[in-house]
């Protein structure tokens, strides 16, 4: 379990206590004028194993009890813990499984905290109370370690550690709210205390909160700002748009410390996500000369196999991928990243070069079929390649996903669905298979079997946003608008930021002239996530259109046109272009949207018709 760590001087203390409690021993009786005893009987006594002779007092035959001064008390409680915790850990290494040790185990744990208990009523210290939280620090006590933790705070509110291991008894559960209101307490308290505002900072990044991780670092005066603020600033900053600014940051952090590796790295970050290819590819390539591990030096050589794909020079990333050192994990995402940007050829290479490293895993299996599908469009050689995965491997799942996919874009439906059916006998419930039958069923007309489908997979599956979507556009190809409209926010109800439900909702909204208002910020959301998407840039232009706005409505339109070629976005076009006056455009809209063979002809040619 982890070890809350004893301070330099709580050890210095423990080696002269040893020598202490000892001098202690005999001076509670063993070494007296009238009495003698040995060494054993000394430690016994000191480590409560023997209770020490009783003194004769002067006053007749009374005895009165020898009694130890604070220090003395202190010393001798705290080897009396130290005592109880050897016990304590030598039987958690031991296993708990017998009730009897269990039963000890808590003994041990009891008496270790009542020692610690009497040196706090004592002499209370911050260490003190880290050692008593130490004794709960695992999963099912960490309440009580964080209790301990909390009354430490209460005595001394001002101690940096209880601070942050209350903290992290927050952060090990994943509470990083909780975590992070623990050190704005503390902060409150020492407000100058700049380890606890990183610490904090680092928090609320981690957990997206970027603009209040700005507001703690902000309050570090700018003298004081070392090369972890500015990275903490520079990060939080770039995730809120200010990229340039923080590549700035950056440049200032890396001049103060040129060995600081993480300010390098997000430098090189932040380089590529401002379009700074040659740049980030420099800064890259100087961090691998910096004493970096090596796990992060195969991390930044994989960035820069991506920089120069960005760059469009594939022969310098594929002679990168193919630098040694390798090994199988650097070589599977390499080939990973090739198939991602469609550079099949290299992909290809890395993969050969896998083979040479000894046997191929079964991941590049997937790697190669893809190959052989989208590059040599050799769909059966995929095929094949796919039935090499073996029943008992953890990919086999995914590959009879995979092979009934192929089989039906095969027009091989009657193997692929008795692949589905395997599939489902061995994983009962398995989402992926049956969303792939419903697609076959919905492909064939058999919308009532397909809608069964997804609902069972909702069922089975009730966060699952794919799968409520699916169910949606179904019921609205089954002419069910309303009971679509519900799936789909259902869907926003859960992701607020569901690009393709928000687009659905406002763009059927228009289409019913309904809550114009709420529509037009509904597109306007889902434009956000999807950016010069066709079609929701033609649901905006169409919600203009029924507010009346038409100069918007034809600005927009005239965008969607030029994002998306499709008959129905061609159709509004006419529609639009009509109604600001441009019969012209109107009739080249309409006649486009007959061009692309619209689903609705007539409806089409009747307009055309009537300019």
């Amino acid at each position: 379990m982890p070890q809350i760590p004893t301070s330099r001087r709580r050890r210095q203390a423990f080696t002269l206590a040893c020598c202490l409690v000892l001098l202690a021993a005999s001076l509670f009786g063993c070494a007296s004028k009238r009495q003698n005893c040995s060494l054993d009987e000394a430690r016994d006594i000191a480590f409560g194993r023997r209770r020490p002779p009783a003194a004769q007092s002067k006053v007749g035959s009374e005895s009165a009890q020898w009694s130890m001064d604070r220090n003395a008390q202190v010393t001798y409680n705290y080897l009396k813990y130290l005592d109880h915790l050897n016990t304590f850990q030598h039987l958690a290494q031991q296993g708990v499984d017998d009730p009897e040790r269990m039963s000890a185990l808590i003994d041990e744990q009891a008496q270790a905290a009542q020692s610690l208990d009497a040196i706090l009523k004592l002499d209370p210290s911050p260490d003190i109370y880290l050692e008593k939280a130490n004794l709960y620090w695992n999963s099912p006590q960490i309440g009580m370690a964080r209790e301990v933790l909390q009354e430490g705070i209460e005595a001394f509110p001002k101690d940096r550690r209880l601070a942050l291991f209350l903290s992290n008894s927050y952060t090990v559960q994943n509470r990083s709210r909780d975590a992070a209101l623990v050190l704005e307490l503390y902060l409150h308290r020492v407000p100058d205390d700049l380890a606890v505002r990183r610490r904090l900072a680092r928090i609320l990044e981690e957990d997206g909160h970027y603009a209040r991780a700005m507001d703690v670092l902000s309050a570090v005066p700018p003298a004081k700002r070392d090369p972890e603020v500015l990275l903490l600033m520079a990060r939080a900053g770039a995730r809120l748009g200010k990229v340039r600014e923080g590549i700035s940051i950056l440049e200032k952090a890396v001049r103060i410390d040129p060995e600081f590796i993480e300010a390098w790295a997000e430098l090189a970050y932040l380089q590529e996500l401002d379009k700074r290819y040659e740049e980030a590819a420099k800064t890259y390539a100087h961090i691998m000369s910096m004493d970096a591990s090596e796990e992060q030096l195969r991390e930044i050589r994989l960035r820069r196999v991506q920089i120069y794909l960005k760059l469009n020079n594939p022969d310098r990333a594929l002679a990168l991928a193919l630098e040694q050192p390798r090994g199988e994990t650097f070589l599977l995402e390499a080939s990973r990243i090739f198939l991602d940007q469609k550079f099949y050829a290299q992909a290809e290479k890395v993969l050969q070069a896998l083979s040479e490293e000894g046997p191929i895993p079964e991941e590049a299996l997937f790697y190669e079929a893809a190959i052989a599908l989208e590059y040599r469009k050799k769909p059966e050689q995929a095929l094949k390649l796919l039935e090499q995965v073996a029943p008992d491997s953890i990919h086999y799942r995914r590959s009879l996903q995979f092979r009934a996919h192929l089989l039906l874009n095969m027009d091989r439906p009657k193997e692929a669905l008795a692949l589905i059916e395997k599939g489902k006998q061995r994983y009962p419930g398995d989402k992926e298979l049956r969303m792939l039958e419903a697609s076959y069923l919905e492909e064939q007309g058999q919308l009532d079997k397909a809608e069964r489908v997804l609902r069972e997979v909702v069922a089975a599956h009730p966060k699952d946003l794919e799968a409520m979507f699916q169910l949606g556009v179904l019921l609205d190809k089954e002419g069910r608008p309303q009971e679509a409209m519900q799936a789909m926010e259902r869907v926003v109800a859960q992701d607020p930021d569901h690009a393709d439900a928000l687009n659905y909702i406002g763009y059927t909204l228009a289409v019913m002239d309904k809550d114009l208002d709420r529509a037009l910020v509904l597109v306007k959301n889902a434009l956000k996530q999807k950016p010069g998407n066709g079609y929701i840039i033609d649901s905006l232009a169409w919600v203009y259109y029924k507010l009346g706005q038409l100069q918007q409505a034809w600005e927009e339109i005239r965008r969607a046109v030029s994002a998306a070629d499709d008959a129905e976005i061609w159709e509004h076009y006419g529609d639009i272009a009509k109604a600001v006056g441009k019969k012209d455009q109107a009739r080249r809209g309409y006649e486009k949207a007959l061009k692309l063979a619209t689903r609705h002809e007539e409806r089409v040619r009747s307009k055309l018709e009537g300019l």
